[in-house]
Order: C-alpha cells, then structure tokens, then sequence
C-alpha cells in the first residue's frame, strides 16, 4: 500500500503482495533519495547495496 494515501478507515483491501521485483523498485527510487550526495545513485556502493539487499529479500519473500 503507497504509504502517501488519502484513505482513511479500513484499508486492508489496497494492501499488496510484496514481491522481490516490487521490492527492487522500491530500493532503486528510495536510497539515492535520502542522500545529499547526487552520485550516490550510479555508485558502485550503492549497486552493492542494491545486490544486498536483493540477497536478503530473497531468503524471506516467498517464491
């Protein structure tokens, strides 16, 4: 569910299914965000980053 909703109440209909894919999406638009550093988003630490992160969602999510 986009945390920046409007809808108040019950909202357990608009939740989603977290997926590996959905994940990654996540993490390549949120990480560089968050730094004042602009070429943090095409740094090989943030691609290791990337890569970490995908290995450790990749032991929880299933399938």
């Amino acid at each position: 569910m986009n945390i920046h909703t409007d809808k108040l109440g019950k909202v357990n209909d608009d939740f989603e299914v977290l997926t590996l894919n959905k994940n990654n999406e996540y993490v390549a638009k949120g990480f560089p965000i968050g730094y004042d550093n602009k070429e943090f988003g095409a740094s090989s630490a943030f691609a290791q980053l990337k890569e970490n992160i995908i290995t450790f969602f990749k032991n929880i999510l299933p399938g």
